[in-house]
């Protein structure tokens, strides 16, 4: 398998090094590294490159692309994937580290399963939470061999878990991803929209494996790190709009998508209110109220807005305390 891992990097001084180095300590290593920089204003890409300097060998071809202004994620993305020669390929986020073992574990699930797009857990840095959870999913999966699942009814699992969880949990052949890319207008969700794309385009009816689910987190999520790759920090309701994915699955009959759409509108008005004061929180309701009527599901993230609506600083030790609970391994 030709592997290409693809690094959007901005602003990311302190974490890049942890990241490059969980990549060349796999035994098994990848065909290629793509290093996107968006413009870092801080050392985040002398760091890389000295890291690339001590730790270069003949078994990864290393790229490095730099762009002459900040594009946002989805831009790093697909200049990634634009500059990819691999057959598959695989996200990593600048802040976020692969598991030793990796490549290993997922060299063997595509040795099997060549045509399959594969799913894997994520592991919470700031406190050990793993996502998916397989008690979740569990009435959407069918056992294939350990550790390994079918994924059933995809679009009915999405409406009660979450499968992207950080972007680079999916391993995908590049030619399923064919001309697609991320949006690049999009700086919230743009990875759950890219996704639901490639997912919309695969006729999973005729190819039961085509979609697998991996029961190991093989990805520390660094979730304490704010910012991601946008300089813009959003403080005002007019910076917030709708996510385009929930906008296109609006325009959507099948009843297939009800559910996800649903509980992605829940999840955007969660993380929407949480970022803003008592009077913006007030503005940004009755801007969506429509929205938030026709959506309407009760969830932990509508319980999540109600709270929030009266007392915003509450969220945050809310969201956590949830995860604790509800998602121990």
């Amino acid at each position: 398998m030709k592997l290409s891992v693809i690094i959007p990097l901005y602003n990311k001084e302190d974490y890049i090094e942890l990241c490059l180095k969980s990549i060349v300590m796999s035994s098994v290593k990848p065909f290629e590294v793509i290093l996107v920089d968006d413009k870092s204003t801080d050392s985040s890409l002398f760091r890389a490159q000295k890291c690339l300097r001590l730790f270069c060998d003949n078994q990864i071809t290393w790229k490095i692309i730099t762009h002459e202004q900040n594009k946002g994620p989805g831009a790093a993305r697909n200049s990634g994937i634009d500059a990819a020669s691999g057959d598959y390929v695989l996200f990593l986020d600048a802040d976020d580290c692969h598991v030793v073992g990796i490549f290993e574990e997922l060299f063997l699930i595509v040795k099997k399963h060549p045509d399959s797009i594969v799913f894997f857990q994520v592991q919470y840095k700031s406190n050990g939470v793993v996502r998916p959870l397989l008690s979740k999913i569990q009435n959407n999966i069918c056992k294939v061999e350990n550790l390994l699942y079918s994924i059933d009814n995809v679009f009915e699992l999405l409406g009660k878990e979450s499968l992207v969880i950080a972007s680079g949990n999916v391993l995908c052949k590049k030619s399923y991803i064919g001309e697609a890319r991320f949006n690049e207008k999009e700086r919230i969700f743009e990875d759950w929209e890219f996704w639901f794309r490639i997912l919309e385009c695969q006729d999973i009816t005729f190819y039961p494996l085509r979609l697998l689910f991996f029961n190991k987190p093989l990805l520390i999520h660094n979730d304490e790190v704010e910012g991601s790759l946008q300089r813009k920090i959003i403080t005002s309701p007019d910076d917030i709009f709708p996510p385009l994915l929930l906008i296109n699955l609006m325009g959507k009959s099948d009843d297939k998508y009800i559910s996800y759409r649903k509980r992605l509108c829940s999840i955007w008005l969660y993380n929407s209110i949480k970022r803003l004061g008592w009077r913006g929180r007030s503005k940004f309701i009755l801007t969506y109220r429509s929205l938030i009527v026709k959506n309407f599901l009760f969830n932990r993230y509508y319980l999540g807005v109600f709270l929030g609506f009266f007392g915003g600083g509450v969220l945050p030790s809310l969201g956590k305390a949830y995860k604790k609970l509800f998602y121990k391994a």
